[in-house]
């Protein structure tokens, strides 16, 4: 008895990272549900900080958030993730294009594209569709994608600042 979302179940999310001047990290993920419009400033979300043994950057804390929104809704839900990090979708797509290949042998995000890239292959196993789309961050405007990722930089802040919770790749 697995769950079967109807054929049209799409989940829209916005992910972002942040790293404060102290060095703090933290990410977020932002439900772009119904009432998002209604909740902008305060979104269903996820927010958390990134421990230092993680040796996190903005980049990491960009694919954590990715891995997170992949990872929080069933693999047979389809799903498009808006970021404003084109590295990471660059990133995923060149990981899985590598076939056996780790073209990422020394950056710190591996642990995290690795875990995307799991995460992929099982929705791609149960033909969900994923999709990735970049979004220009600090625009003004006034789309779900731009306010979802101009909410996604307010609560990555908040994890970063510990008003999260602290999350690692384990």
């Amino acid at each position: 008895l697995g769950y079967n979302p109807p054929h049209h179940a799409l989940v829209y999310v916005a992910t972002d990272g942040s790293r404060q001047d102290n060095g703090d990290v933290g990410a977020s993920i932002i439900f772009l549900d119904d009432t998002f419009r209604n909740r902008e400033f305060n979104p269903h979300q996820h927010s958390w900080n990134l421990p230092p043994s993680d040796r996190p950057d903005n980049y990491v804390a960009e694919m954590a958030a990715i891995n997170k929104a992949l990872r929080s809704i069933p693999v047979s839900v389809n799903i498009c993730i808006y970021t404003d990090s084109l590295s990471s979708i660059q990133a995923i797509r060149a990981f899985r294009n590598s076939g056996s290949q780790d073209p990422m042998l020394t950056c710190h995000s591996r642990p995290y594209l690795r875990a995307v890239a799991e995460a992929l292959c099982a929705r791609d196993a149960s033909k969900s569709e994923t999709r990735f789309e970049h979004v220009y961050s600090h625009t003004g405007h006034r789309d779900d994608p731009s306010a979802g990722n101009e909410a996604a930089d307010r609560a990555a802040k908040k994890g970063a600042t510990g008003n999260g919770y602290t999350d690692s790749i384990d």
